[in-house]
């Protein structure tokens, strides 16, 4: 109890402490919810890494290609339309936190992701040119003691189609040009191997899609192959990474992106089928068909059975929010004549003075056949807010009902456990300059004597101009559990830079020497603990960096996950557990092979090594060596 309650004070005292941080891996934590690169999956790295050598050009792309990549939420994405509409291209940042849906918060985030270019007048809406042709090609080759290898590679194609054109549109009775292009059209391939494949090929993983992005005055997309799902609070459809718990005040609800290509070697989530939708004034219609089981039928021919997912979603956008509704059907069997369940539901996202408002209903359906009978209707719900108090605070608060037999297979939404399913929980969030506190409860609906209590804080100190502290500490009560009943964690890091870092903006530009000492433990069954320290170099053409981590950890249920720098695209996060240390060397160079064009090769290489010298029974080593390419042109 008095660790428990030592938790609990660190979570909530720091509180008080006023700090932020920056940095494109803090902008992608809060763009996820996250508040550690270690809750991540390596889809959601490989999207948002992409984009920093792509960023999204907001001027010049319609709805479509706006809620391509999932940066911006289709209500967002409307959003930005209406204003360039009115007022013609976004051409500073300060202007797009003006924008309904925009905050300068949430623009000081996805700064590194997006672009301002524009090809219009000032109060003119622009768009891209006809005929721009797009390519990248990454490839990448890994190996690791005892001769085993993998590699992976990627390509995509986009093509600009048609030349920009001048239509007249009508707004709120008022007649205007407005530029636009025919569409654009992509193609994109990922395949890899992974180690212990017993032939390299085929890849045990390939992923494939073609997509259309169309202008006019109803723009849309078409996409053949894989693509994400994602709608209203993600209670009937949600496809891709779904937190557990709440990181941060951005994990509270969900930004619905809509339908949205996947261009990753694993597929996580993703779909495989064919998608489009298209816009009608305020209005914007979704539908797709896929196929689950497709995936592993065409990995190597692996067994699989292959079901039918039929799903829609119209929505409907205005300046203060978004209104919903979704439904979808999941059928079984070789010829998919068996119903396995079903769903229709209703969400919404409003803002309201301060405040900003959002939930779900989904009325879900058991079919027979997962059932055993004839079927069963269940309902489930979710809801919260998230508003200002005060000039320094937010608050944020949400709840929501799972009942026992309620159970989609493709929900998304809050929980408090692993599943948005058997559930009653609520969750509170507040924040004050950056300084942010979670608190969680969920209870059983099949057995009310399993409860579950989370809590969790972090917060960046300002120490120096050239030095940010960064503490956050986490605690989990299960009552119901004999030996795992409590677990606790914290952390301390430390970063430095030569050239100064903000806990507000991040690390300055320019060339630089950067530190980083880390320390984290972990109580549970035992006692777990690691730490590392790190330094390197980053210039405009190179950058280069060491780090040396020691950890001690006895149990396997005290073990700890360590993110560590590795070439985009990648996402290396080794398990701790065990008493070792591990070594790495991470390089990244760029050479540009065009006087004419910014065409550049950028070539990183990874090296790792993991001993465990102080434990008295032997456990095997590991050596790994990582090389990859990239080319843009």
């Amino acid at each position: 109890m008095i660790r428990f309650i030592t938790t609990l004070l660190a979570l909530f005292l720091t509180l008080y402490v006023s700090a932020q941080t920056g940095g494109q891996m803090r902008a992608i934590l809060a763009l996820a919810g996250a508040d550690r690169e270690e809750e991540l999956d390596e889809e959601e790295m490989e999207k948002y890494l992409g984009l920093l050598s792509r960023p999204l050009a907001i001027n010049r792309s319609g709805l479509a290609a706006l809620t391509r990549d999932g940066i911006l939420s289709r209500y967002q994405a409307a959003s930005l339309l209406d204003y360039r509409s009115r007022n013609g291209d976004v051409l500073s940042f300060a202007e797009l936190a003006s924008v309904n849906g925009f905050s300068p918060e949430f623009v000081e985030m996805v700064k590194p992701f997006i672009s301002l270019d524009s090809g219009a007048r000032p109060g003119e809406s622009g768009a891209g040119g006809a005929g721009a042709v797009n390519q990248e090609a990454l490839a990448r080759i890994s190996a690791r003691r005892g001769g085993d290898f993998s590699y992976g590679v990627k390509y995509r194609l986009s093509l600009d189609v048609g030349g920009p054109g001048r239509r007249e549109e009508t707004v709120d009775g008022l007649s205007k040009e407005a530029a636009w292009t025919m569409g654009t059209l992509e193609v994109a391939m990922a395949a890899r191997s992974r180690y212990g494949d017993g032939r390299q090929f085929p890849p045990e993983s390939v992923g494939t899609y073609m997509a259309w992005h169309y202008g006019g005055r109803h723009d849309g997309k078409i996409i053949a192959g894989d693509f994400n799902a994602r709608f209203g609070q993600g209670l009937a459809l949600w496809s891709g990474l779904s937190l557990s718990g709440f990181s941060s005040l951005s994990s509270f609800q969900k930004r619905a992106t809509g339908l949205s290509p996947s261009w990753s070697w694993t597929g996580t989530g993703s779909h495989r089928g064919v998608a489009a939708d298209i816009r009608y004034g305020h209005a914007v219609l979704s539908a797709f068909v896929s196929f689950p089981g497709l995936r592993d039928w065409c990995t190597n021919g692996k067994p699989a059975e292959i079901a039918i997912l039929p799903g829609a979603d119209i929505s409907w956008y205005g300046r203060n929010g978004q209104l919903s509704i979704t439904a979808y059907a999941l059928t079984s069997g070789p010829t998919g004549s068996g119903l396995a369940e079903g769903g229709i539901s209703s969400g919404f996202r409003w803002s309201a003075g301060a405040g900003q408002y959002f939930g779900e209903a989904c009325l879900a359906f058991n079919g027979p056949v997962k059932t055993g009978g004839t079927g069963k209707y269940v309902a489930g719900a979710v809801g919260g807010a998230v508003f200002k108090a005060g000039e320094n605070w937010k608050v944020s608060a949400t709840a929501w009902h799972y009942p026992q037999d309620f159970e989609p297979a493709y929900s998304g939404a809050v929980k408090s456990w692993t599943k948005a399913s058997d559930e009653t929980g609520c969750a509170l969030g507040a924040e004050r300059k950056g300084a942010v506190a979670t608190a969680s409860f969920g209870i059983r609906n099949s057995d009310s004597s399993k409860k579950q209590l989370r809590l969790r804080a972090n917060v960046p100190v300002q120490l120096s101009g050239n030095t940010v502290l960064s503490l956050s500490a986490n605690g989990r009560y299960r009552p119901y559990e004999e030996v795992l009943k409590w677990r606790s964690g914290a952390r301390c890091s430390l970063d430095w830079s030569s050239t100064g870092i903000s806990s507000i903006y991040g690390e300055n530009e320019g060339n630089a020497w950067k530190a980083r000492l880390r320390a984290e433990y972990v109580l549970c069954r035992g006692f777990g603990w690691l730490a590392y320290a790190e330094a390197g170099r980053k210039t405009g053409q190179m950058s280069a960096y060491v780090r040396w981590t020691v950890f001690m950890v006895d149990n396997w249920a005290d073990r700890i996950y360590s993110y560590e720098r590795d070439a985009p695209g990648s996402f290396t996060v080794p398990t701790c557990y065990g008493r070792g240390f591990m070594a790495s060397a991470y390089m990244s160079g760029k050479l540009r092979l065009s006087r004419r064009k910014p065409r550049f090769l950028k070539l990183y290489l990874r090296l790792s090594t993991t001993r465990y010298p102080f434990m008295s029974e032997p456990k095997t080593p590991g050596t790994e060596a990582r090389f990859q390419a990239m080319y843009s042109f």
